[in-house]
C-alpha cells in the first residue's frame, strides 16, 4: 500500500470514528442549579415572569453593562419579548420569549441563539416553611448536528457557573441584601 493511500484511509477512519462516535453522543444538553431565598413564590415570581426584571438579575449583565436590549409584546407573562446585542463573547446576540407562565409556580422561556441554535429554560418555585427553592433550568435539543452534540459536552461548565451566579444575584435583589 502507498504511503498516500494509506494516510488517506486512516484520515476516513478518523473521520468515520468521529462521526459515528457524535451520533452516540446526547442529542440535548441540561444544566440544572437550585437556591433557597427567604422570600414567598409572590416575592420572587415578577422577578422570572418579567423581562425587564429579569434583566436586573441577569448574570450576562454583568458581562457587558452597554448590552443593546429591545423589549416588544407585554412586559410580563405569555408572549413578552426582548432581544439583545452585545460585542462581548459572552452575551453576544439572541432573543428570548415567555411561552410559559403559572402565577408564583413557574416561567418557561424559549432562547434564540440565532446560529447557534434554540434553547428553553425553566425556572420553578417551590414554597418550603418560610423560603423558596428556585430551580432554574436549561435544556439544548442539539438533533442530528454532530457539531452541536460535541458542543453540547462543554453546556455545563459554560451554563451552570453563570447560573450560579444568577440565582445568587435574584437572591441578593428579592431579600435586599
Amino acid at each position: 500500500m502507498k504511503p498516500a493511500h494509506l494516510i488517506f484511509v486512516v484520515i476516513i477512519s478518523v473521520l468515520m470514528g468521529i462521526a459515528i462516535y457524535g451520533f452516540l453522543l446526547p442529542n440535548t444538553s441540561h444544566v440544572e442549579r437550585s437556591i433557597t431565598i427567604s422570600a414567598s413564590p409572590e416575592e420572587i415570581f415578577p422577578y422570572l415572569n418579567n423581562v425587564k426584571m429579569f434583566d436586573q438579575w441577569s448574570p450576562w449583565m454583568e458581562y457587558d453593562p452597554k448590552v443593546v436590549i429591545e423589549y416588544s409584546g407585554p412586559e410580563e407573562g405569555i408572549g413578552a419579548h426582548s432581544g439583545w446585542s452585545s460585542e462581548h463573547p459572552k452575551v453576544g446576540h439572541g432573543s428570548r420569549k415567555i411561552i410559559n407562565s403559572n402565577a408564583n409556580q413557574l416561567v418557561e422561556m424559549e432562547l434564540d441563539f440565532g446560529d447557534g441554535g434554540k434553547a428553553f429554560t425553566r425556572m420553578e418555585l417551590q414554597a418550603l416553611a418560610d423560603i423558596t427553592k428556585v430551580t432554574w433550568r436549561f435544556r439544548m435539543p442539539h438533533g442530528n448536528n454532530i457539531y452541536a452534540r460535541y458542543i453540547g459536552l462543554l453546556i455545563e461548565g459554560m451554563v451552570g457557573p453563570d447560573y450560579e451566579r444568577g440565582l445568587q444575584n435574584l437572591k441578593q435583589k428579592v431579600e435586599g441584601s
